[in-house]
């Protein structure tokens, strides 16, 4: 009860033949903060962890004192605490860098599907279907890409439609001049060759009335001339306009 130790079961003799009962007793109160450090008398340098228990009076009194860590069970606790650790950690640095790679695989494989799909699209509108969009979400870089394609090949198809639209009405343009050039020179072919061909056989009367058709219709070709140069100009932008 004073400390003193009266036997011992390590199975070697003590080297302290005495403890203090403070942190026994402490031990033994019913509210005692745990954990509670006490001398071991097999290691006079340290305080350790330990269990106690009172002994009956008919048993001559004092104290049951277990050191629980003791020196060997120490070591060991410390090879099985690393041996954890060490298999915890490899255990957790294999899971994360699975993790990882399986992560970074899946993001490669979503980011290169985006751009593929992006570049079958480009391919297809360079062969010439002008209709082809991406459906890519504007959720990112890829996508705002695609969203800024889709205006591009937008505004692209509306110029080639403008453009099929201006070469349309070129050629009824065309053709519209080309049939008010060819009555007034059919006229002028046709009676300046009938003045060749009969010029003996013509009053002054006739010949006057075919001369005034040719001119005429060489007025009217002056004419229709002066029309195309005011129509087919080039404006500031390099367009023809009508």
């Amino acid at each position: 009860a004073d400390g003193r130790v009266t036997t011992s079961f390590t199975g070697k003799a003590a080297v302290r033949d005495r403890v203090d009962v403070v942190p026994i007793q402490q031990f033994l109160e019913k509210d005692a903060r745990l954990p509670i450090r006490g001398i071991d008398p097999g290691d006079p340098k340290s305080e350790k962890v330990f269990s106690a228990a009172s002994l009956p009076a008919s048993s001559g009194g004092g104290y049951l004192y277990i050191i629980l860590p003791g020196m060997p069970f120490e070591t060991m606790a410390h090879m099985v605490r690393t041996s954890y650790i060490l298999r915890g950690s490899a255990s957790l640095l294999a899971g994360v860098l699975l993790s990882t790679l399986l992560a970074g695989m899946a993001l490669f494989f979503i980011v290169t599907s985006r751009f593929q799909r992006l570049t079958d699209t480009v391919k297809k509108f360079q062969e010439g279907a002008f209709h082809e969009r991406t459906d890519i979400e504007p959720t990112d870089p890829i996508g705002r890409l695609g969203v800024t394609f889709n205006d591009m090949a937008a505004a692209i198809e509306r110029q080639f439609a403008a453009l099929k639209q201006t070469d349309d009405a070129r050629g009824v343009f065309a053709a519209n001049i080309s049939h008010d050039f060819r009555t007034p020179l059919t006229a002028l072919r046709g009676y300046a060759d009938r003045m060749l061909r009969a010029e003996d056989r013509f009053t002054p009367e006739e010949r006057r009335a075919h001369l005034k058709i040719i001119l005429q219709s060489a007025t009217q070709l002056e004419h229709l001339a002066d029309q195309l140069a005011m129509i087919v100009q080039l404006d500031g932008t390099g367009r023809y306009t009508f």
